[in-house]
Parts: C-alpha cells; sequence; structure tokens
C-alpha cells in the first residue's frame, strides 16, 4: 500500500525539525565547553616563568587556570552579543594581528652580497656618518645691551688672532666642542648663524662673532672630517637586517594590496563635477 504524499513530506519535516534542534543543542554545549587542555597549561606555566622567573606552584596554577576560565566566559559572552563589533579599539587591534599573520606568511629569501651593494647603493645616505667638527669658542653674552656685546667680539677677534688673551663670559655649554655634528649644532645653538658657523668657518683661525640666541661668539675650528659612508665589510650585518626589514614591509604592502583587490570598492563620497 502506497503512502499518502503528505504523510511522507510531514515526515521528511519532522526528521529536518530534529535535526536541527540536535546541531544547535551540540553548538550551544560546544559553545558553553571551556576546554583545559595540557597545551594551556604549559602556556600558562611559560607566561608566569616569564613574568616571575620561577614556575608556579599548584596553588597559583589553579588560580591561572580559574582567572583563564573567568576571562573565556567573558570573552565569548562578549563576542556572543557583539560588543566588539563598533568597538574602535578592537577593530584596530584586529588590523594589526592581520598585518602580523600576513607578515608571517612568509620567510624572506636569504640576500647575497650583490643584492645588499645593491641596497647599500640606493640608500647610501642613510649609512653615511655626517661631518663633524673640533672646535673652541669664545662667549659675548649680550645683556643687557646686545650692541656692546656685539662690539667687545669684534674688538676681541684680532686679539685672538694674534695668540693673546681676551677676557669673555662664561658660557653654560662650554668652551671646547669635539665631534659635533650638524644635527647637533641646531638642537644646541637652534635657527642661527651660530649653528652653520663651525661647519664652514676657516681651519685654525679665529673668525666670527656669530649671533645666537645666547648672545655672540668667536670660534677656531680645530678639526673638521667630511661625512662619510663606513666600508660594506662594516655594515654587512646591517644591511642584512635592514633589507629583511624591507622586504618584508614591501611584501606585506602586496599582500594587503592584493587583499584589498579582492574587493569591491563602492565609492559614494564621488560626486559628478559641475
Amino acid at each position: 500500500m502506497r503512502r499518502e504524499p503528505l504523510l511522507q513530506f510531514l515526515a521528511f519535516g519532522l526528521l529536518l525539525f530534529a535535526c536541527a534542534h540536535v546541531i544547535s543543542q551540540w553548538r550551544d554545549t560546544r559553545a558553553h565547553r571551556i576546554v583545559i587542555d595540557t597545551q594551556l597549561l604549559d602556556w600558562q606555566r611559560n607566561l608566569y616563568h616569564a613574568q616571575f622567573g620561577s614556575w608556579p606552584d599548584s596553588e597559583a596554577l589553579e588560580s591561572l587556570i580559574q582567572s583563564h576560565i573567568r576571562d573565556e566566559a567573558l570573552y565569548r559572552e562578549a563576542v556572543r552579543l557583539g560588543l566588539g563589533a563598533d568597538d574602535e579599539i578592537i577593530r584596530q587591534r584586529l588590523i594589526q594581528k592581520m598585518e602580523f599573520v600576513l607578515t608571517d606568511a612568509s620567510e624572506p629569501p636569504e640576500p647575497d652580497d650583490a643584492t645588499l651593494h645593491e641596497f647599500l647603493t640606493q640608500h647610501a645616505g642613510q649609512y653615511a656618518v655626517p661631518g663633524r667638527v673640533d672646535f673652541q669658542l669664545r662667549y659675548f653674552a649680550d645683556q643687557p645691551d646686545q650692541q656692546a656685546a656685539q662690539s667687545r667680539a669684534t674688538g676681541a677677534l684680532p686679539k685672538l688672532q694674534k695668540g693673546l688673551r681676551v677676557p669673555s663670559d662664561a658660557f653654560a655649554l662650554g668652551d671646547d666642542w669635539s665631534h659635533i655634528d650638524a644635527d647637533e649644532l641646531v638642537r644646541r645653538f637652534g635657527d642661527s648663524e651660530m649653528a652653520t658657523a663651525p661647519l664652514t668657518a676657516p681651519l685654525g683661525a679665529w673668525s666670527g662673532p656669530y649671533r645666537s640666541g645666547y648672545g655672540w661668539h668667536l670660534v677656531r675650528v680645530t678639526r673638521r672630517a667630511p661625512a662619510a659612508t663606513p666600508e660594506f665589510g662594516a655594515l654587512r650585518e646591517q644591511l642584512r637586517n635592514d633589507w629583511l626589514a624591507d622586504f618584508r614591509q614591501r611584501d606585506l604592502q602586496t599582500r594587503i594590496a592584493r587583499l584589498v583587490s579582492d574587493h569591491q570598492v563602492v565609492r559614494l563620497d564621488h560626486r559628478a563635477a559641475p
């Protein structure tokens, strides 16, 4: 005797409902299961050792596990409620983690000397040792009269050039300067004549006066070393590390661009030109 089609349809529907109910219960049970395994225990032990320099005893380890259970339960409930959906901090953290994943996606090749030589040529300025200068100075404070201080400095210059001793004011930063580069001069003297004078003043002779925010200065340059690039051998390890970092960054940008290209970008902010 043939079964009624309606009864078959109802039976099939009840079977689907039962399967869906079982799957739903399995998912709920899985979502509410927090598994503590040996891998987690090892991770907690190592984390404790890294922080405190000793291994946790059974009581400390159990406290760590209970803390993990508490945090995991709170985390899962927050995810279930969608609390992180509109959180900019969480969004940025996930973006950073994705960048880490993409960065670690492949191991960069080991660069040979030819590659490093080419990298050095392309970034020579990055490795150049800046020019440095040694000099002496005499300082003339412009308080309370700037013009009088300049006149004092101008009058002292020919005496210094003859090797005579002349009275000058005490300079808080000192009178003898060694191994000073252009950046250091700017940091010390700001945007002033004195920030560039030691780099261009005559070598071995007193010159000036040069103005700075402190007052007036006379300068005698005793040594000037030009900028130079160290030998390849001395730079090789640094070049290797910098090349690998540069490769990883370029590879990351390529992977991100590929990821972006998989998405359709709809721009609604562009308005038609009038």
